[in-house]
């Protein structure tokens, strides 16, 4: 009925879909691994502007003097510590949402 002949092809056919499909899994898993990465990426990225966002507004209501208080310089330098905030603030260069960027 089957020879050894036949038992080979059988056997090299079985092997050939076998590494085909391990690189079919393997390519879908580091497409899958790849964009599973991006989420992460874009979560990472959101949650940082958000806190960015949250500390911009907080330290812009803030005054120059409750600012140099929470530093906790001593009453000697809060005078030259709210004089330097109110001059940065004062700068047309400290326009930009995101200075740091």
């Amino acid at each position: 009925m089957f020879g050894l002949f036949d038992y080979i092809k059988i056997g090299a056919g079985v092997i050939v879909v076998a590494v085909l499909s391990g690189f079919i899994a393997h390519g879908l898993g580091v497409r899958d691994g790849k964009k599973e990465a991006s989420i992460d990426a874009l979560a990472v990225t959101v949650k940082h502007y958000q806190d960015k966002g949250r500390i911009n507004a907080e330290v812009s209501v803030v005054d120059a003097a409750s600012l140099c208080v929470d530093y906790g310089l001593s009453d000697e330098e809060l005078p030259e510590c709210m004089r330097r905030v109110r001059e940065a603030s004062a700068k047309s260069g400290n326009v930009s949402a995101y200075p740091d960027d």
